[in-house]
């Protein structure tokens, strides 16, 4: 058996090799552009005449968001959440979301559905349950995950309702959405394995990022603050 002694001979061989690795993995860092992007769609209120927010105190419980199928049970909770930690710092006095989900589930409403039933038809026996003066009532209009090779898309549009629970009547309305990118871009064809690994978790941390600004966004709507821009 031949034993070929070429790379011995050549000291420099492995340290090439070494520099090439590394000056591909500094060209993958400099070259795959990292993209978080994200645009935000038209924010549309409607707003009761002669409402407006913190004119008058409001005892308000969050319900849960209503959504189109199994697959938004986890963004709709976390949504919810979001949005109830942020209107903390409004102009309303909330229920703690476990004694509302209590309450719910003492007049069987067991889903979201069941409970926005439940406030079409019984907003009185709704209101001395919760021992409140109205509800947001939340559904979500579109949410989606969207994954292209090394890119992906994270789109969420949710639409908040303030509804009294002594007359029914719809005070407030805010619905607005967001869609973001992030992925790596500008990849040359030999590096594209090694760029899509962090894909997936990049993704989940632009999710939270979603879910997290436009909970913002809405709460500061619906306590009649103007969003960054001058929108409002």
């Amino acid at each position: 058996m031949r034993i070929n002694y070429a790379h011995l001979n050549n000291p420099f061989r492995s340290l090439r090799e070494v520099a090439k690795q590394l000056l591909n993995t500094l060209f993958l860092t400099a070259a795959a552009v990292l993209l978080i992007g994200g645009c935000a769609s038209e924010l549309k209120t409607k707003q009761a005449q002669g409402f407006a927010p913190g004119e008058k105190l409001l005892r308000v419980a969050v319900l849960p968001l209503e959504r189109s199928d199994n697959g938004q049970d986890e963004v709709a909770q976390m949504f919810r959440e979001e949005l109830y930690a942020n209107l903390q710092e409004g102009p309303y006095e909330l229920v703690e979301m476990q004694k509302t989900d209590a309450a719910l589930k003492e007049l069987g409403a067991q889903t979201p559905k069941q409970a926005k039933e439940l406030l079409a038809k019984n907003p009185e026996g709704l209101r001395n349950a919760l021992g409140a003066d109205a509800v947001l009532q939340g559904r979500i209009v579109a949410w989606s995950l969207t994954y292209l090779a090394i890119h992906s898309d994270v789109k969420l549009e949710v639409e908040e309702s303030l509804v009294d629970l002594s007359t029914n009547e719809e005070l407030m309305r805010v619905s607005k959405g967001v869609v973001r990118s992030s992925g790596l871009t500008k990849i040359p064809t030999g590096l594209i394995a090694a760029g899509t690994s962090p894909i997936m978790g990049l993704t989940k941390g632009v999710q939270q990022r979603v879910i997290d600004d436009l909970a913002r966004d809405i709460a500061l709507v619906m306590s009649g603050q103007k969003l960054e821009g001058g929108k409002s």
